[in-house]
C-alpha cells in the first residue's frame, strides 16, 4: 500500500458515516476511528438538590437546579450499543457531575457491533446529570447526559 493508496481510503473514511475502519492488505495495517457528533436536545427542567446524589455504580449522578435552565441540553445515545463510562474497568471515567468539558471532548464509550464509538460532547457546558448506567446497554435516543451549556 502506498501513501497515495492510503490517502485515498482515507479520504473515502472522512466522507462514509462509519467511526472506525481497520484494514489489513498483505503486511500491511491501517486503523482510522472518528469521534461521533451527537444531538443536544432541550427537555423537561431541573429540581434542585442541596448536595451530589450518586449511587455506588456512579449511576444516577445528578447536580440539579430548581428554575427551569434553557441552558441544560440532554444528550441522547446516537443508536443502541453498551455505554462505558470510562476506556477500561480500571481507568478513571471520562467525565463526572460537576466536570466542564468543551465541545469535542469525549465523555463516554458505545460499543456496537464490537466496534468502540467514542461519544464527543456537541457542545461546551458543565456536566449536570449522568443517566446511563456503566457497562449497561443504551438504547436509542436514551439521554445519557445532561449539560449546562456555557461559554467554555
Amino acid at each position: 500500500m502506498d501513501i497515495k493508496d492510503i490517502y485515498e481510503v482515507w479520504d473515502r473514511f472522512e466522507k462514509s458515516s462509519l467511526s472506525e475502519l481497520k484494514l489489513s492488505l498483505g503486511g500491511d495495517n491501517l486503523e482510522l476511528k472518528k469521534a461521533i457528533e451527537v444531538e443536544a436536545v432541550i427537555e423537561r427542567p431541573l429540581v434542585r438538590e442541596v448536595s451530589r446524589t450518586a449511587e455506588p455504580n456512579g449511576v444516577g449522578e445528578t447536580l440539579r437546579s430548581e428554575d427551569s435552565n434553557p441552558n441544560h441540553k440532554e444528550i441522547k445515545a446516537p443508536f443502541v450499543g453498551t455505554f462505558y463510562r470510562s476506556a477500561s474497568p480500571e481507568a478513571k471515567p471520562y467525565v463526572a457531575v460537576g466536570d466542564v468539558v468543551k465541545k469535542g471532548d469525549i465523555l463516554g464509550i458505545i460499543e456496537a457491533m464490537k466496534i468502540m464509538n467514542e461519544l464527543a460532547s456537541p457542545f461546551s457546558g458543565k456536566i449536570v446529570e449522568i443517566r446511563a448506567e456503566d457497562g449497561k446497554m443504551a438504547e436509542y435516543n436514551q439521554v445519557l447526559f445532561v449539560l449546562e451549556e456555557t461559554d467554555v
